[in-house]
């Protein structure tokens, strides 16, 4: 297992049309941009058959594809840029809650891996084609976690006790998932005070993957806005980073 993460300023930026396919008019295929601020308005396609394309201003050198919120469990994405790259990335099955795994695929030691033109090409879905995000990662940077990294689940529910002390408890319906890290080095300190900047504390994203064996990702957000490291010694320090992977609001 490698703990890796990346920035909020890792993720390419750049504009997103249709190379095939055609959008619901109520969810354009320029949702799948909207990061600053986050929204979690999904693009959804008119049939199960789509090719969203990035394209960036300058060449970007791509290192990793996360697929956040989407309707297409065991879907295989094929991902193209203008270079002559070419890979898929199988999108993982639902949880038992019926919610969707993102989708990860490491681009690390394929040929072309730079260009200003990405593709990711979508076909044979049952419904018509749902997607809250795909991130293009410039960046994966080493998550020197000393003592593992603790990864769960929360489900958020309502909670009504009746006068006869029945209790009544109602699913929301929807998952998050809270991540939390210890480290203890000035190094790692002065890693994670950078991502904590570079997401402007709890304004912007940033994702890890907690395992690079795993087809999964987390797109997270600081659940707090201060950052205060303890210096215990000269080189040691003790900090916990807490983040929680967004909700990404609409049953898709």
């Amino acid at each position: 297992m490698a703990a890796k993460y990346w920035r909020y300023s890792d993720i390419a930026q750049g504009t997103w049309t249709l190379a095939a396919g055609s959008a619901n008019s109520v969810y354009p295929v320029t949702d799948l941009g909207l990061l600053l601020p986050f929204s979690p308005k999904p693009f959804k396609a008119t049939s199960g058959t789509c090719t969203p394309r990035l394209t960036t201003g300058s060449a970007v050198t791509g290192v990793g594809v996360a697929i956040a919120g989407h309707n297409l469990a065991g879907v295989t994405v094929t991902i193209t840029n203008g270079a002559g790259l070419s890979t898929t990335l199988t999108l993982p099955a639902n949880t038992l809650d019926g919610l969707w795994t993102n989708g990860f695929k490491s681009l690390a030691g394929l040929s072309n891996p730079s260009s200003t033109q990405w593709n990711f090409a979508i076909s044979g879905a049952s419904a018509n084609v749902a997607i809250n995000k795909i991130l293009l990662l410039t960046n994966l940077r080493t998550w020197n976690v000393r003592w593992g990294v603790k990864a769960g689940l929360h489900y958020p529910s309502d909670v009504v006790m009746t006068e006869l002390g029945a209790k009544h408890v109602y699913e929301q319906g929807v998952r998050s998932r809270p991540v939390i890290g210890t480290m203890n080095q000035e190094a790692d300190r002065e890693a994670m005070e950078q991502l904590f900047a570079d997401a402007r504390g709890e304004s912007r994203v940033w994702g890890a993957v907690l395992d690079d064996s795993v087809n999964d990702c987390h797109i997270l957000r600081f659940t707090k806005d201060t950052f205060i490291p303890e210096r215990r010694t000269p080189g040691t320090v003790t900090m916990t980073i807490e983040a929680e992977e967004l909700g990404l609001g609409q049953a898709l």
